[in-house]
């Protein structure tokens, strides 16, 4: 099943093709100008859409890279135990050097 993102970016993509099919439309058919200004306005109504499904696409982690990155985070965690790296420092009462 599709999500809504992908719904999204498909609908986008399709309103943009059918607006350039328009334009291309009306520039081949020369009596018919009004068809190549709404495949025009059509294209430059799609193109936020598109910029916006693209820019989410493009920032977006995807479920597989977010769950690598969580079991990194959970081995170097406890790497860092073994090591004894989350244990604070032991207080020391004297000033200076040793």
């Amino acid at each position: 099943m599709a999500t809504r993102e992908q719904l999204a970016v498909a609908v986008s993509h399709s309103a943009f093709v059918a607006g350039l099919a328009l334009v291309a439309a009306g520039a081949v058919a020369a009596d018919s100008p009004r068809l190549a200004r709404v495949g025009v306005g059509v294209s430059l109504g799609a193109m936020p859409l598109l910029i916006l499904a693209r820019m989410r696409r493009q920032g977006g982690i995807t479920r597989d890279r977010e769950e690598s990155f969580r079991r990194e985070g959970y081995r170097l965690g406890l790497d860092h135990a073994n090591r004894g790296l989350l244990l604070p420092p032991p207080a020391d009462d004297r000033p200076g050097p040793p």
